[in-house]
Order: C-alpha cells, then structure tokens, then sequence
C-alpha cells in the first residue's frame, strides 16, 4: 500500500489487478458453499434447508451477471482508494509488531460497528418506494438465495455499498490487517446471511447476547417478506427503529424444531 510501490503501475494495470484479487476472494467465498449445500450436499443438508425448492438456473444466472458487474464496481471504487492513497490523499499503516495489534483489534471492531450502521442506512433508503422499485428490486428478485445472492446487486447499489470503504480510509489512518479483516468478515457475514441454510443453535435467537447478531433465518424473512429485518451484521438499529419482524424469535424456534422433526424422521 506504500504509494512508492504503486507508482509503478498505471490505474489501468491497478484496476485489473484490484479486479482479479476481488474476483478470486470473491469466489473462495461464494463458490465453495454453493456447492457444498446446495449440488453436493443438497440431500445432506435438506434438514438445514430454508426453502423446499431450489432455487432455479434463471435466478442463478442473473445473480452471477449482477455480481459480476457488482465486483466491477468494487474495482473502480478501489483503484479511486489507491490512487487517493498515492496522491497523499489517505494513509495506510502497514508496519507490524505485537505493540499493533490492540489497535488493529480496536480498528477492525470500529469499522465493523460503524458499517453496520451504514449498512442500515443504505438499506432503509433502498427500500424507499422509488429506489427499491428501480434498484433494490433486483436484489429481491432472488426470493431463495444462495451465496451468489451475496453479491447481486444493482450497479448504483453496489456503488453506494462500496463507498462505505473510500469514505472510511479517508477518515482515519486505517492499518492495512484491519482492512483486510473487515473486507473477510464483511463478506463472511454476507454470504451467510444469504446461505439458504441455517446452521445456528436452536437457543441462538432468544439468548441474552446473540439474539442481538443476525442469523441466516433474520435475512431470509426479509427476502421472503421484503419490508423488515434491514440490518446486516445486528438487529440492534431494526429494534431500535422499529424496523424488526416481532416474530422472528418464533419463526425462528419453529423452523429449528422443524429441523430437529426432519432429523429424527
């Protein structure tokens, strides 16, 4: 990240290359759990299942185009990142020892806390009638995701997504394993929210911590139901705005226990 290093290459070159480690991340995420739940593992884990039916090669194909354009756009945003960074625009810590790490914790937590916050935001906005009939919609048209729903986006969502991350660098002097840590755990919990699958405790929902965290099940109701259930890695603003479905704990606990009937079956 050093803009000494960067200087060597055109944005041309930085683009393609910040487009090939978007893609190849990209794919270690998505692609491994598509197979696994839902072509390998599809008898496997029907227990674990969200959906009766699979979801169809039309969905699937357009969720693969959208994230393709989404991860595009990814690209542009982050080559923008490194040409700030090489005009002095942002700074990037890159130097390591044991005395770091505490702040790169603090780092990666703060990023996370104020993303979710973001995350909200954006969300509640996309669904605004306008926004949600000319952009959002495209996400939900996928009614039973799966990974590759992770990343379908329309290009002006996946824009404002994305540009949590400029508008972060440029606010602080980020080290760059906090980046990287908030990059996998971001993507983490977004292919888990769109898994299809639930893996979760059946207590996981009403605990007096975790029901605080999204589960796969909290972000299906929202595909299935369209309206509630907006936050990405908590529902503490959707309880806080009043924006959270009152049933969750109890669809929650009925689909879990129609898991464990299946199981015993």
């Amino acid at each position: 990240m050093n803009p000494e290093a960067l200087s060597q290459f055109s944005l041309v070159e930085i683009f393609f290359l910040r487009l090939t480690a978007n893609t190849i991340v990209t794919a270690l995420f998505v692609v491994p759990p598509f197979l696994l739940l839902f072509k390998i593992g599809r008898y496997t884990f029907t227990h674990r299942r969200l959906h009766k039916s699979l979801p169809g090669r039309k969905q699937l194909w357009m969720e693969i185009r959208y994230s393709v354009s989404t991860l595009i756009i990814w690209s542009f945003l982050a080559t923008a990142a490194f040409y700030l960074i090489q005009n002095g625009w942002i700074t990037v810590r890159a130097t390591f020892s044991t005395a770091v790490i505490p702040g790169i914790l603090a780092e990666w937590i703060g990023m996370i806390i104020i993303h979710d916050i973001y995350f909200y935001g954006i969300h509640r906005l996309m669904h605004h009638r306008w926004f949600f009939r000319r952009v959002h919609l495209v996400h939900h048209r996928s009614h039973h995701p799966t990974p590759f729903t992770s990343h379908s986006f329309h290009p002006l969502e996946a824009l404002l997504e994305a540009a949590f991350f400029p508008i972060a660098l440029l606010s602080h002097d980020f080290h760059i394993l906090a980046m990287m840590l908030f990059i996998l755990t971001s993507k983490g919990i977004n292919v888990l929210g769109h898994a299809g699958h639930d893996f979760f405790p059946r207590w996981f929902a009403e605990h007096w911590l975790f029901k605080y965290l999204n589960t796969t099940i909290y972000h299906d109701m929202h595909h299935e139901k369209g309206r509630l259930n907006m936050g990405l890695y908590t529902n503490i603003w959707d309880r806080l705005f009043g924006t959270m479905y009152s049933e969750y704990p109890e669809v929650f606990r009925e689909r879990k226990e129609g898991s464990r009937e299946e199981v015993k079956a």
